[in-house]
């Protein structure tokens, strides 16, 4: 299992760059988790999917410890579990 930047997460304009549609995503310290460059398409939409993971991630263990799914849905929430933590 690999291990992530504690969240909560959160993301603006690079302030660097502010004429440019890059866009960093931050942990709670404050501190750059990632970027998406002036290249990618749909770069706010992407930089606020990228923010929410950790805020998601809990959510699915939250689901799968308390929650009651079928079998699929079992099946998709540990396969989106696994994924994230890198398995």
């Amino acid at each position: 299992m690999t291990t992530h930047t504690p969240g909560p997460w959160w993301t603006e304009k690079c302030p660097s760059s502010p004429d440019m549609n890059v866009w960093v995503i931050y942990d709670a310290n404050d501190e750059p988790v990632a970027d998406i460059p002036n290249d990618a398409k749909n770069n706010k939409a992407k930089a606020h999917l990228i923010a929410a993971a950790p805020n998601m991630l809990a959510a699915l263990k939250m689901s799968l410890a308390h929650g009651s799914h079928s079998k699929e849905a079992t099946e998709v929430i540990r396969a989106a579990i696994a994924k994230a933590e890198g398995g």
